[in-house]
């Protein structure tokens, strides 16, 4: 969806009220047109939660035509930036065309008249920076991407090796835009990194798929790896972590898409580029799941216990030795559900 208020109404169609009534009455959502973040919901123990919509709440609801959305650490700050591409030499969208169109082609206008009179949307692409996670600012000017194009792919990689994302963005009839990323010199006690070369195993070797989950000072980073990203493009195959100001990772882990193996490391050196091979993977440990039932039952053995010594004390010996065997037999007899029930009250 366009920024400006001019072009909202340029690109968009307003419903009629025909398609409202018929939405509300036949039970289906209203239509918006603008961008959407989905953000995964999480599991509740085994059952995953739906994503939740915060287009409008991170502020990255309306950037034009939007090719290449790329989220990448580009301020090697520990969190995900964003930079979308844009531009139309031919906006077959654009509603007063369409109505001229509609009214001329055909009849009065020929082919060559009508290409001539497809408007032209030469505007600059966007770069977002993420501030709190969910929250980004514009830093279109500042980060010099204020420039009119017709940008479609774009792809983010480290050309000059010095630890931060450069920006490659491909122009319809202009020189391609490739912009240096200065955030190591001009930051650099706050911009520390790790970059991960995965090597997987035949007939995988690029590691596509691969999960990498990171842990540092509290801070936890999870990335799978797939190259294929924005419109037509690709990005480069090194993982890329920002850091900020943590001079020491404490744990990564590799999943391996093939074979499911993993990769434990510990007390990783920031700044620099590791290798990492699936053919040292390891199978990963198995831990024997806990049900409910077994976190309960040191607590209903306690409590179990403590009623039935007061109900042996307040009987005779005699009839102790018929309790305790009639009470022993019952409860090897007794359903799971039963003992889960009992659980549940007892604690």
């Amino acid at each position: 969806m366009p920024e400006q208020y001019f072009r909202k109404k340029q690109t968009i169609n307003g419903n009629s009220y025909f398609i409202y009534v018929n939405n509300e009455k036949y039970g289906y959502e209203q239509q918006y047109v603008r961008n959407m973040v989905q953000i995964h919901g999480g599991f509740l123990d085994t059952t995953m939660l739906p994503f939740n919509e915060v287009g409008q709440m991170a502020g990255v609801y309306q950037t034009e035509w939007s090719w290449s959305p790329l989220l990448a650490d580009f301020d090697n700050d520990g969190d995900k930036d964003l930079f979308i591409t844009n531009g139309f030499p031919k906006d077959l969208t654009d509603k007063d065309f369409t109505n001229y169109k509609a009214q001329v082609y055909g009849s009065l206008a020929s082919d060559e008249h009508m290409l001539a009179r497809i408007p032209i949307v030469k505007v600059p692409n966007y770069a977002y920076e993420n501030t709190t996670g969910l929250q980004f600012v514009n830093r279109t000017k500042d980060w010099g991407l204020n420039i009119p194009s017709f940008s479609n792919g774009a792809s983010f990689v480290d050309l000059d090796l010095d630890g931060d994302l450069d920006y490659v963005v491909n122009n319809i009839n202009d020189p391609a835009f490739v912009y240096r990323n200065n955030t190591i010199e001009k930051f650099k006690e706050n911009s520390n990194y790790l970059r991960i070369n995965l090597q997987g195993e035949t007939p995988n070797v690029a590691a596509i798929g691969a999960k990498v989950e990171l842990w540092a000072k509290g801070s936890y980073q999870y990335v799978e790896k797939f190259l294929s990203r924005g419109y037509i493009s690709s990005v480069d195959p090194i993982m890329h972590f920002g850091l900020g100001n943590i001079s020491e990772i404490d744990s990564l882990r590799i999943t391996w898409p093939s074979s499911k193996k993993v990769t434990d490391l510990k007390s990783i050196k920031v700044n620099q580029v590791i290798i990492l091979k699936e053919s040292d993977a390891v199978a990963p440990v198995v831990r024997p799941r806990v049900n409910k039932l077994q976190k309960l039952l040191p607590r209903l053995r306690i409590s179990l216990t403590l009623r039935i010594l007061k109900m042996i004390i307040s009987i005779s010996f005699k009839d102790r030795i018929s309790f305790l065997t009639s009470f022993l037999k019952s409860v090897l007899e007794w359903p799971r559900a039963i003992l889960m029930e009992m659980a549940r009250k007892i604690c």
